[in-house]
């Protein structure tokens, strides 16, 4: 017998004896002294996460995570707060001071700054804003409000539920779109949290706001100042346009100020005098900046949601009216998400 017939013997008698024992191990469990437990990855739950990996599910972060390496909980970033002031025409200028705790996965779009919060809702991939106004101060309750001011600019919106979290109590509203929530703080009458947020991302919303903070720092004397905003009233088959006088902290960005004041809308006096705004609810001032008398404006795509060719241009006067009431400014460039494109915006 030769060599190599002897190699091929050798191999045969080798791939014989490990293919028992794979059958012991593997297809005869019971004469395995050792049994093999279930391939870790093959226990995926509804949400795919690994228990025998030591993943579970968590709700309020809305992924899969060791307890012990990461807290179901929310998180500690301590800088997603805001300052803003509070203005009343009568009363001068008190500060609030608020903010929530988000999850470690979840950053801030913006804060700080006319006091505003947002971050990013992963689950309904949209912007969810927070915001502060003194809308007690200006003649609004939680009631009043919706009935003035909402009905206003969201026609189609309707009353949802009540909303309860600790010291919060306000009403939740819907247009089937989106969601909107105002609250007020019980223990600091006149100030009003205001909310927007796509529908999907109500709970998301529910679980971060239960960590909503405030603050009300004793009322600081600060030097005030006096604007204009435009409102509209319609005189039968045509529209006014009417100056309604705003005072304000001094600021040196005063035309910034002032398109944030026209963005909150009018007092409830106003309202009750037939002066209303074009401008829909959730309207914002993405930027602005004036360079050789021209002033551009950049607002998000909710300035120029609904609304026939009336509302547009009415839109449009407001807005402009209100920045060419400062010397400096001679025109106006307005675009939507940076598109200045004129024939594509403000369009029905």
């Amino acid at each position: 017998m030769t060599k190599l017939h002897i190699l091929w013997g050798v191999l045969a008698v080798l791939v014989l004896v490990g293919g028992g024992i794979l059958y012991i191990y593997n297809i005869e469990p019971s004469l395995n002294p050792h049994p093999v437990g279930p391939i870790v990855g093959g226990d995926r739950d509804e949400h795919g996460c690994i228990g025998s990996a030591g993943y579970s599910w968590c709700e309020l972060k809305q992924k899969c995570l060791r307890v012990w390496e990461e807290k179901c909980e929310a998180g500690t970033t301590s800088d997603v707060n805001t300052k803003t002031h509070m203005t009343s025409w009568f009363e001068g200028f008190d500060y609030v001071n608020f903010g929530v705790n988000l999850p470690p996965d979840i950053a801030p779009t913006a804060k700080g700054g006319q006091g505003w919060l947002s971050w990013w809702d992963k689950g309904a991939n949209k912007e969810v804003l927070l915001f502060a106004s003194y809308e007690g101060g200006r003649g609004y309750g939680l009631k009043e409000y919706f009935d003035y001011v909402i009905l206003a600019k969201c026609p189609k919106c309707t009353e949802k539920s009540a909303m309860s979290l600790g010291n919060i109590s306000g009403k939740t509203y819907s247009d089937g779109v989106k969601e909107y929530a105002d609250f007020l703080v019980a223990k600091n009458n006149g100030v009003m949290f205001h909310m927007e947020y796509p529908a999907a991302a109500s709970q998301n919303v529910q679980n971060i706001l239960a960590t909503f903070w405030s603050e009300f720092p004793k009322r600081e004397e600060v030097e005030g100042m006096e604007l204009k905003i435009y409102l509209v009233k319609s005189n039968g088959n045509s529209e006014e346009y009417i100056e309604a006088k705003r005072m304000i902290p001094k600021a040196s960005a005063v035309a910034t100020a002032a398109i944030n004041e026209l963005l909150v809308g009018p007092y409830r006096a106003e309202v009750e005098m037939g002066y209303f705004s074009a401008l829909p609810l959730g309207s914002r001032l993405n930027s602005l900046k004036i360079e050789n008398g021209v002033a551009y404006a950049d607002f998000n795509q909710q300035t120029q949601s609904g609304g026939g060719s009336t509302s547009m241009m009415l839109r449009r006067s407001q807005i402009t009216q209100t920045l060419k009431q400062f010397p400096t400014i001679k025109s106006v460039v307005l675009s939507i998400d940076g598109n200045s494109q004129q024939d594509l915006i403000f369009q029905p």
